[in-house]
C-alpha cells in the first residue's frame, strides 16, 4: 500500500518510503513502530466501533501538511483565503509554516480543531488581528447544544442545556398545574399504561380508535393554557441564545482552544507530547451523539 499521502496520528510526521510502520489490526490506522510502541495501543482506540471517520486522523485531505525536518514543524502551503462571502470582511490571508495566532503556530490549532481547519483557521486569525466584522457560524446557530457539545466546549454545552431545562420546568409546572389534564391522564394510566402509544399513532394519522378517556385527555392537553409571557419569553430566549452563538462562537471557540494550549505549554510539554495533548484535549465528539442531539435539540426546542 502507498503511504505518500499518509502521516502518523501519534507525531503527525508523514510516512516515507523508509518508514518502518505498524498497522491497526481494528481500524487500518498506520503508525510509525516506535510511536505505537510509544502509547502502546492505536491513536484512534476511542474511535473503535463508532461511525466518525477515522481516516481523516492519519490522511491528507486536499492539501497535506508536511512537516519540516530540521524544524519538525508542519509546514502549511502558502494558501490565499478570501473571508466573508457577503463582502463584510474581504481579507487576504497569507497563511504558512510562520503564521501565528494568539502568539502561538497556527498549526497547534489545526491539530486540535482536527476538521473544518479552512472555515475556523481564517477566522481566528481575523479574530486575532482584531478586524471587526460579524463572524458567523450557522451551525452554532441552529443547534447551540449539538454544536458546543460536538466541538468539546463544556461550559457552553452546560449553560445552554441549563436554559433549557429551565425552560421545560416553567413549561411543565403549568401542564400539571392544569387539574383538568391530570385527571385525564390519571384515568387513562389505570386504563392502559402504555395509552400514550394509542395516542401517538393516532395523531400520526394510523386508523387506531381512541377510548373515550384517552379522547379526553387530547382535548384536555389542547385546553392547556400556558400564560404568553411564559410562551413569549421563552421564546426570546431561546432565539437569544442562538443569536448570541451563531456570532461568537467562533471566538469562543478560538479563546477555549487557545486556554487548552496555554495548559500544554505551562505544563512543560514540548514538540510530539505538546501536539499530543491539544490533539486529544481538544478534536471532536463522536458525530452521531452530536447529530442524536441535534435531533432531539430540533424536534423539542
Amino acid at each position: 500500500m502507498d503511504f505518500k499521502n499518509y502521516f502518523c496520528p501519534v507525531c503527525h510526521e508523514n510516512f516515507n518510503e523508509e518508514s518502518d510502520l505498524v498497522c491497526c489490526p481494528d481500524c487500518g490506522t498506520p503508525h510509525h513502530r516506535e510511536c505505537w510502541q510509544k502509547i502502546g495501543h492505536c491513536c484512534n482506540e476511542n474511535l473503535h466501533g463508532s461511525t466518525e471517520e477515522i481516516k481523516s486522523t492519519y490522511q491528507h485531505e486536499e492539501e497535506p501538511v508536511n512537516f519540516s525536518e530540521s524544524q519538525n514543524v508542519p509546514v502549511m502551503p502558502e494558501t490565499t483565503v478570501q473571508v466573508d462571502e457577503k463582502g463584510i470582511q474581504h481579507q487576504k490571508i497569507e497563511i504558512n509554516k510562520d503564521t501565528l495566532i494568539k502568539g502561538k503556530p497556527a498549526y497547534l490549532y489545526e491539530i486540535a480543531l482536527k476538521k473544518n481547519q479552512k472555515f475556523y483557521i481564517p477566522r481566528f486569525i481575523l479574530e486575532d488581528r482584531g478586524v471587526k466584522g460579524i463572524s458567523w457560524n450557522f451551525f452554532s446557530f441552529l443547534f447551540p447544544l449539538a454544536w458546543s457539545f460536538y466541538r468539546k466546549i463544556y461550559k457552553i454545552c452546560a449553560a445552554v442545556l441549563a436554559i433549557y431545562v429551565a425552560i421545560f420546568a416553567v413549561t411543565g409546572y403549568f401542564i400539571v398545574s392544569d387539574k383538568n389534564y391530570v385527571e385525564c391522564a390519571e384515568a387513562c394510566l389505570r386504563e392502559d399504561p402504555e395509552f400514550m402509544t394509542n395516542i401517538s399513532l393516532y395523531q400520526t394519522g394510523k386508523d387506531v380508535t381512541l377510548t373515550k378517556n384517552q379522547q379526553e385527555f387530547i382535548k384536555a392537553t389542547e385546553n392547556i393554557k400556558i400564560p404568553p409571557y411564559v410562551t413569549i419569553t421563552s421564546s426570546v430566549v431561546l432565539f437569544a441564545i442562538r443569536l448570541f452563538l451563531g456570532i461568537k462562537a467562533n471566538s469562543l471557540y478560538l479563546k477555549k482552544l487557545e486556554r487548552s494550549i496555554d495548559k500544554a505549554e505551562k505544563s512543560g510539554l514540548t514538540d510530539d507530547k505538546l501536539k499530543m495533548f491539544v490533539y486529544k484535549k481538544n478534536g471532536l465528539m463522536p458525530m452521531f451523539l452530536a447529530v442524536i442531539i441535534g435531533f432531539f435539540e430540533y424536534l423539542f426546542i
